[in-house]
């Protein structure tokens, strides 16, 4: 059954999966607060899906584009997946390793494409950098992103771990000494198979990043709501000097309890009744006019 299925419709059907979630995600942008990372997630379905289409054309287009810059594509996204987990997370992530795995990818891909044409060594390549990334993202994804939404999203790392798990298994089948076709687009169970998982899982994936984002819109709804009641109940308040007494006890003038408890804020003026009370000498003249 795999193997009867043509490789490079199956690479234009994972191009087309990407780019219609990367117009969901610009929607979903469009239409909803999101937060740092979304947009590196959205960029990194595009350059999902134009890779897959460079592959599509292995064959047709210059090996510059359809392998090099294919492949180059294809790993960015993972990179912007990690990218964009960490933004997602608050972590201040340094960009020169990312930039120089690409470097340092394009320049293996450019090797065994050029100079000593080996598609096994590109093919391990390519699936020990989606194994190893994709268990980076596992580890974000499971700590600071956790910590920060106070529970684990386990449809998003299932996804990524199984993925994780999968390339890593292709790679050491490759190198075990499977056969690996001369040409990435003539009929193969296993290319076949990569793709058909590789698209499913995929498309979970977006679907657990933007539920990271539902996560946090719905935490920080949950927040203002806990406040909103705060203010709608009874609120202890001094009968002196009209202080009011917050949740550890202490007591804080009512400007300053309101406006760490809302989005208000103060400005002064004074009432005519306090004018005439504690300025009389000036009340008949500033009232008058």
């Amino acid at each position: 059954m795999m193997a009867s299925l043509d490789i490079r419709t199956l690479s234009l059907a994972a191009a087309a999966a990407s780019l219609v979630l990367c117009c969901y995600m610009l929607y979903f942008q469009a239409t909803r607060r999101t937060y740092p990372g979304f947009h590196l997630w959205t960029l990194g379905s595009l350059s999902m899906g134009a890779g897959m289409i460079l592959v599509a054309l292995r064959g047709l287009a210059p090996d510059l584009f359809s392998i090099v810059v294919a492949n180059a594509l294809i790993v960015m996204d993972l990179v912007l997946i990690r990218r964009g987990l960490a933004d997602f997370a608050g972590r201040v992530s340094r960009p020169w390793p990312d930039a120089a795995f690409l470097v340092f990818y394009t320049v293996f891909i450019c090797w065994f494409t050029y100079v000593q044409p080996d598609i096994t060594a590109r093919v391990i390549m390519l699936s020990f950098s989606f194994a190893c990334y994709l268990l980076w993202s596992v580890q974000v994804a499971a700590g600071p992103v956790a910590r920060l939404l106070g529970s684990r999203n386990w449809l998003l790392l299932a996804c990524m771990a199984g993925l994780a798990i999968f390339h890593a298994l292709r790679a050491l089948l490759t190198l075990s000494g499977a056969p690996t076709p001369s040409d990435l687009l003539a009929p193969s169970p296993l290319v076949a198979l990569t793709l058909v998982f590789s698209l499913g899982m995929s498309v979970l994936v977006v679907n657990g990043l933007v539920m990271l984002n539902v996560q946090r819109l719905e935490q920080e709804l949950t927040a203002a709501q806990g406040e909103v009641t705060m203010l709608s109940g009874l609120l202890p308040i001094c009968a002196g000097c009209k202080r009011i007494r917050d949740e550890g006890g202490g007591w804080q003038p009512i400007e300053t309890y309101i406006s760490s408890h809302s989005e208000a804020e103060f400005s002064h003026g004074i009432c005519p009744d306090c004018l005439r009370k504690h300025y009389p000498e000036v009340a008949g003249n500033v009232l008058k006019g």
